[in-house]
């Protein structure tokens, strides 16, 4: 009986002295929860998305010890907490698990390097006053962004039955749109034929093109003989701009107003004058008979190389080049 008391008491003394000692250690855990498939590699944030981020802490070794002088700071975000801490003493137990929350908006400088790397670092006291080595924990989530200009252009004018003639005004307005997710900067606008006022739209004057803006330039141009000659007015817009990422986007619009050509044509009218006189205003020998030819162009261009000649006489004219350009 004395015997199976002291084999006992040994085996006693074996176990005890085959268990180390713990002197403190830390373990983190941090999540991030920013959508239905967070954490899946197809899922990604973009500007304006918001990650909230759980980081817990415990006591993560065996036999367990309390620690004391608990700090927990990110690299990104201010933390909430810690909620946990169940009896208030700011010691964490061993049968306690610290949690520490906080949210980050994602912004569209974090979309240009692919990912965002979100550390949280972790230190503490052990149960010797010893200080434990600092435990750093970080997170990494995909990025994505969509960088878009869109161009549009639209004309009124008002020809009438006739079609168009030189002269006649057209009124383009041309909207710029940003469908992407990011906003853009250094927006330039030009057109091939006119030039532009604007732009209006820009509602918080920033310079930025923001998603939800639409920004709006407006021109006149006049028709030409020659745009009548060629048989539409043509005309090229072309919009830049530079997204957060150093991208140079392009994009362009073209309107085209078809014209229906009509040939050149003139009339001539001949009067002759030769006075009030008997038989009928029949000329006679000596009379002296005054001729007047009208020239008169039938189409809505300008003539040139205008020449008239007479089989009888030498014609004085033209009058009526009232702009003097004969």
């Amino acid at each position: 009986m004395r015997s199976n008391i002291v084999s006992f008491t040994i085996l006693v003394i074996l176990i005890s002295l085959a268990v180390p000692v713990c002197d403190g250690m830390i373990a983190v855990y941090k999540k991030a929860d920013y959508g239905p498939s967070s954490g899946q590699p197809e899922t990604r944030v973009g500007p304006g998305d918001v990650i909230h981020y759980t980081i817990t802490v415990s006591v993560g070794c065996f036999p367990p010890v309390n620690l004391a002088k608990v700090n927990v700071t990110d690299s990104l975000i201010d933390l909430d907490g810690p909620f946990g801490d169940n009896n208030n003493d700011g010691i964490l137990n061993h049968m306690e698990f610290w949690t520490y929350t906080g949210n980050y908006t994602v912004t569209e400088d974090d979309v240009c390097n692919d990912t965002i790397i979100n550390t949280v670092t972790v230190n503490a006291t052990g149960p010797n006053g010893n200080v434990l080595e600092d435990v750093e924990v970080s997170y990494c989530i995909p990025t994505i962004f969509s960088s878009i200009l869109n161009v549009t252009k639209t004309a009124d004018y008002n020809f009438g039955m006739g079609g168009p003639k030189p002269g006649d005004i057209i009124t383009y307005a041309i909207n710029v749109t940003n469908p992407g997710n990011v906003n853009l900067t250094d927006v330039n606008v030009t057109d091939s034929q006119i030039d532009l006022t604007g732009p209006r739209g820009d509602v918080n004057d920033d310079q930025y093109l923001n998603t939800s803006e639409i920004w709006t330039y407006t021109g006149t141009y006049t028709v030409t003989e020659k745009d009548i000659c060629g048989g539409c007015v043509n005309n090229t817009v072309t919009a830049s701009a530079t997204d957060p990422c150093t991208n140079v986007l392009k994009d362009e619009a073209n309107h085209s107003i078809p014209i229906q050509y009509v040939s050149a044509s003139f009339g001539v009218d001949k009067e002759a004058d030769y006075g009030p006189g008997p038989d009928d205003n029949v000329a006679r020998p000596g009379d002296i008979i005054n001729y007047t030819i009208t020239v008169t162009p039938d189409t809505v261009l300008n003539l040139t190389n205008v020449n008239v000649v007479d089989s009888l006489i030498d014609l004085a004219g033209p009058e009526g080049d009232v702009n003097d350009e004969f």
